[in-house]
């Protein structure tokens, strides 16, 4: 309850603005930029951003599918509706009725757990720090509980590492890119 009572109204707009570019519906964009980025590089260079894309978009699909059944099938409510709106503020409308899995968190994952074996030190703490803060505004907006949002981290990044061990299993030529 702290970290949904902790930011001023003033300051509203960071949580929201975090919750807004972690959002799921950014995929596409991230998906054109590490397109963008494969085709970018020396011919003999592309194994990085293969890599990168193939983790992020073979990991999102089993990522939110996941979510999506995980979330109808625990159906665990949003924080205002267990201890109350008088406990818990809410601010901006959520996407479903249930909390568990936070889609957001599952998606900021996968995308730090897709870029980072291709990213230096500092990309690996932006990332870490991005995906934090993404978590971190979904509980300030009381649409979800700090558990959903960890286990939410932990789901998004096992899918991509289960798409990858996949991907290289299924596919000949990705093992030359793992």
């Amino acid at each position: 309850m702290f970290l949904n009572q902790a930011v001023p109204d003033q300051l509203l707009w960071l949580p929201e603005g975090l919750s807004w570019v972690g959002s799921y519906w950014g995929a596409p964009a991230i998906a054109a930029v590490l397109l963008v980025w494969r085709r970018s590089q020396a011919p003999d260079a592309t194994r990085s951003a293969d890599l990168a894309l193939r983790r992020f978009v073979f990991g999102l699909v089993l990522a939110m599918s996941s979510a999506a059944l995980l979330k109808a099938a625990f159906a665990f409510p949003r924080p205002a509706v267990v201890l109350g709106e008088g406990v818990f503020r809410i601010i901006g409308m959520p996407d479903s009725r249930y909390s568990f899995p936070s889609g957001h968190s599952t998606y900021v994952a996968v995308l730090a757990a897709a870029i980072w074996p291709v990213a230096a030190w500092p990309g690996r703490i932006g990332l870490l720090a991005f995906a934090i803060a993404v978590g971190w505004s979904r509980i300030a907006l009381g649409a979800h509980f700090p558990a959903d949002v960890v286990a939410s981290f932990v789901l998004g990044w096992a899918c991509v590492e289960v798409s990858a061990a996949l991907i290289w299993l299924l596919v000949p030529r990705a093992r030359a890119t793992r």
